[in-house]
C-alpha cells in the first residue's frame, strides 16, 4: 500500500525541508511555495492531509483552503501560522480547518503525533488502532469526513467525554460506525491499556459469560485449562459492551455486580479479581423501550448511560456522502479506480442505505471490481433493490397507482421467479448470455430484498409486534432481526 501523502504550503523554504526530513519516512511529502503552486499541484493529485500557511505572497490562506475543501474534501487540513489571530483562527475552523500550529514549532513530538492522528501511516496503522492483525485500519477516517453539523456535532461529543472515567452508551443503527466511533474514543483517552471488545449478539448467554469473565479449570465439560476473560484481559484499557441488548437477564445481573464492585471472579472461581477498564457499550435497540418492557434492567442502563452518543444513520447526513465515496475509492479498497461517474454518484446519494457506512463501504468494493479499475459507472454499482422511497432507479418516472391490485401469480416463490427466469432467458437472441457472477450476485441482493419485505409486510400485518410477525413467518425473534438488518 502506498505510503500516506502530504502536501506542505509555506513560503519558507526552511518549513518545507523540515517537514520532507521529518515525515519522509512515513509519508509521500509534497512542497508547494506559493498559493498558485497549490493549485496546480491540486489538478492533478490528491492529498490525505494539507499543512497550509496562512500568510502566503501571492494567495489568502482562507481562501485557498475553501477551495481545497471544496476540490478534496477528505483531506484533513491543519493551518500553520505565525501571525495568528483568534479571529482567523475560527475562521479557519469553520471553513474545515483541524488543528492549528503556531511558527516556530516549540515541540516536535506532539507535532509528529498530530499529523500521525490525521493521517495514520501505513506502517503505523494497524497497531495504533489497536485492530487485529490482518484487518485494515485507518477506519476512524470515515467519521471525519464530511461537514455535517449531526457528525461535528457527535465527534465534539465524544472527544470531550474521551479523556473522562465515564461510561458511555453508543445507539445507532448496523453498520453507522458506532464500533468506530467506540475506537475513536479509546484512543483520544489516553488510557494506557489496550482496547478489547466483545459482541453481546455472537454468543449464548453461558458462553458470554465465560468471554467475559473467563473461567477455571474445570469450571464446566470441557474447561481443560484456566483461561483469562476480556474484563481481565481489557486491564486498565477500554472494554467495550458490543449490541448490550442482546444480553439476557443473568448476564446483566453479574455486568451490573462488577460495574458496581470494580470486581469479578471468574467463572467456577473464588478469587476476587480487580476490574480497571473503562467500559463502551453499544445498541442497535431501542435500550429505553426494552427497559420499560422489563427486558433490560433500569439500574444498568442508568449505569451504562452517563452519556449517550447517537451515531446517525447515513441517510440524515447525505451532505457527507460525495466526501465519503472519495474518501473510500482513495483509502479503503484493495483494488485502486481512477473515480466514480455523477450519473453513479447520484444514484449512491438517492439510495436510503440501510447499512450505512458498511453497505456503502461493501458496494463500493463491489463496483471497483466490476469497474477493472477504470471509472465507476452506474452499472458497476449493483444496488440492492430497494422499498419505492429508497430506490436506487428513484429517476425513473412512477407511473400511476392501479385502480385494482393484480392477482398473486399462482405457485411457491420459487416457482414463480422460475418461471420469470425462464421468460427472460427466452428473451434474449442468441448471440446473448448474461454475466454469470453479476447475475448471481444480483440474486443473492433480491433474496436479501425479498427476505426484508415479507418481515416488514408481516410487522404491518401483526400491528409491529415482533414476537408474532415471527411466529407467522416461522422465524425466531433472533432470525427476524436479522432479516431487518439488526444483526
Amino acid at each position: 500500500m502506498s505510503k500516506p501523502r502530504v502536501l506542505v504550503v509555506d513560503d519558507e523554504r526552511e518549513v518545507g525541508v523540515f517537514f520532507r526530513h521529518l515525515l519522509q519516512e512515513h509519508y509521500e511529502v509534497l512542497v508547494a511555495a506559493t498559493g498558485r503552486e497549490m493549485q496546480e499541484l491540486l489538478r492533478t493529485q490528491r492529498f490525505d492531509l494539507t499543512l497550509l500557511d496562512l500568510k502566503l505572497p501571492d494567495s489568502d490562506g482562507l481562501d485557498l483552503l475553501a477551495d481545497l475543501k471544496k476540490r478534496c474534501p477528505a483531506c484533513r487540513v491543519v493551518i500553520m501560522t505565525g501571525y495568528g489571530t483568534v479571529q482567523h483562527t475560527l475562521a479557519a475552523l469553520r471553513l474545515g480547518a483541524e488543528e492549528y500550529l503556531e511558527k516556530p514549532f516549540a515541540e516536535v513530538e506532539a507535532l509528529e503525533k498530530l499529523i500521525h492522528r490525521l493521517a495514520p501511516p501505513v506502517s503505523v496503522t494497524t497497531a495504533e488502532a489497536g485492530l487485529p492483525v490482518g484487518e485494515k485500519g485507518g477506519e476512524e477516517g470515515e467519521l471525519f469526513v464530511g461537514q455535517s453539523p449531526l457528525m461535528r456535532q457527535l465527534l465534539a461529543r465524544a472527544a470531550a467525554v474521551a479523556p473522562t472515567t465515564l461510561p458511555v452508551l453508543i445507539e445507532g443503527e448496523t453498520g453507522s460506525g458506532k464500533e468506530v466511533l467506540a475506537r475513536f474514543i479509546h484512543r483520544r483517552s489516553r488510557r494506557p491499556g489496550p482496547f478489547w471488545g466483545v459482541n453481546c449478539a455472537a454468543f449464548s448467554d453461558s458462553l458470554l459469560g465465560s468471554e467475559l469473565f473467563g473461567h477455571e479449570r474445570g469450571a464446566f465439560t470441557g474447561a481443560g485449562q484456566a483461561r483469562c476473560g476480556v474484563l481481565e484481559l481489557a486491564g486498565t484499557g477500554t472494554l467495550l459492551l458490543d449490541e448490550l441488548g442482546e444480553a439476557g437477564p443473568q448476564l446483566q445481573v453479574l455486568l451490573l455486580r462488577v460495574l458496581e464492585t470494580r470486581q469479578f471472579t471468574r467463572l467456577g472461581g473464588e478469587q476476587l479479581r480487580p476490574f480497571a477498564a473503562r467500559v463502551l457499550a453499544t445498541t442497535n435497540r431501542d435500550i429505553r423501550a426494552a427497559v420499560r418492557e422489563g427486558r433490560f434492567r433500569t439500574d444498568l442502563y442508568y449505569r451504562l448511560s452517563a452519556v449517550t452518543l447517537q451515531v446517525p444513520p447515513l441517510r440524515r447526513r447525505r451532505e457527507d456522502l460525495p466526501a465519503l465515496v472519495e474518501y473510500i475509492l482513495r483509502q479503503r479498497l484493495d483494488v485502486p479506480v481512477t473515480g466514480i461517474s455523477r450519473p453513479a454518484l447520484k444514484l449512491l446519494q438517492e439510495y436510503d442505505w440501510p447499512g450505512n457506512v458498511r453497505e456503502l463501504l461493501y458496494v463500493l468494493a463491489r463496483a471497483a471490481v466490476h469497474s477493472g479499475g477504470g471509472t465507476i459507472m452506474p452499472g458497476h454499482l449493483q444496488l440492492p433493490w430497494g422499498e419505492p422511497e429508497q430506490s436506487a432507479c428513484s429517476y425513473l418516472p412512477s407511473s400511476p397507482a392501479p385502480v385494482s391490485s393484480p392477482a398473486a401469480p399462482a405457485g411457491t416463490v420459487g416457482q414463480v421467479l422460475r418461471r420469470a427466469l425462464e421468460q427472460y432467458l427466452d428473451s434474449l437472441s442468441p448471440d446473448q448470455l448474461p454475466d454469470l457472477p453479476a447475475g448471481l450476485q444480483e440474486l443473492r441482493q433480491l433474496q436479501e430484498h425479498f427476505a426484508r419485505r415479507v418481515v416488514r409486510r408481516a410487522l404491518e400485518q401483526c400491528g409491529n409486534c415482533r414476537q408474532q410477525a415471527a411466529e407467522r413467518l416461522n422465524l425466531t425473534p433472533r432470525q427476524l432481526r436479522y432479516y431487518l438488518q439488526e444483526k
